[in-house]
């Protein structure tokens, strides 16, 4: 996928994310971060990024195991891509 493809993907999925947690319809708002997550991990900072946001959404919830996942990987995420090192398809939740 391109690059400019990339950013217009994760803009729209954002956008989709972003409605629906203002719904509430918490499910689905997570679904387009793991979509994001999936064409983020061979791009460093997109996917500590990304990371950043699941750990966000984890804090809005309060989910105490979430945010102590999303937090390690969040801190690693980039490493990780650096070296092509993440299984294809991790949806990083």
């Amino acid at each position: 996928m391109k690059l400019e493809n990339i950013k217009h993907f994760i803009e729209t999925e954002l956008a989709l994310y972003s409605a629906s947690f203002k719904k509430g319809k918490y499910k689905v708002a997570f679904k387009h971060l793991e979509r994001i997550h999936i064409v983020s991990q061979p791009h460093p900072v997109r996917h500590t990024l990304i990371h950043l946001r699941m750990l966000r959404f984890a804090l809005l919830r309060f989910k105490p195991v979430e945010i102590l996942v999303q937090f390690i990987y969040s801190l690693f995420s980039a490493k990780f891509s650096l070296f092509n090192i993440f299984p294809k398809g991790n949806t990083g939740g």
